[in-house]
């Protein structure tokens, strides 16, 4: 039930992600330079992997980076008030490490986030990860190592 129950949060959290993105402002069409590039990488099972579009978002106190390609997409949650520091990822801590490949969902098992930087006034979050995650349904393992985001996200 519990495996359930976070696919289905995972779908949701994905979907508004995916949809905040789309968002287009109302007042001001002035093309603006990117002052600020965004990365959310890794290599999955020894496969790079880099999202085309990172995102992120602060909402219902969790901060959610995300991004995906055609080879799968990846989320990390934080908790809103995250300091920089190392956090142990397990299925029952706040911080947490999902990846979906088609209709595979990998679920924490174990790993790490280091937080290196959060800035609170200018909304950025760096930091590096690994986890070793398995699918819900076969049991099979996804490893992740050389995981890095840099990205700037948006209060909801």
């Amino acid at each position: 039930m519990k495996s359930v129950v976070k696919f289905f949060v995972l779908m949701m959290v994905s979907s508004s992600l995916m949809l905040s993105g789309c968002k287009k402002d109302e007042e001001d069409d002035t093309p603006t330079t990117p002052t600020y590039t965004n990365v959310l990488s890794a290599k999955i099972n020894g496969v790079a992997f880099s999202a085309s579009v990172p995102i992120a978002q602060m909402a219902m106190g969790i901060l959610q980076i995300g991004g995906s390609n055609a080879a799968g997409s990846m989320q990390i949650w934080l908790p809103y008030d995250v300091t920089p520091g190392t956090f142990t990822v397990t299925d029952n801590t706040d911080e947490q490490i999902f990846w979906s490949v088609g209709q595979d969902s990998y679920w924490p098992g174990t790993g790490t986030i280091v937080v290196t930087k959060h800035d609170v006034v200018n909304n950025i979050i760096e930091g590096t990860f690994t986890a070793s995650l398995e699918e819900m349904e076969s049991g099979a393992n996804a490893e992740i190592t050389n995981g890095v985001f840099k990205i700037t996200y948006i209060e909801q």
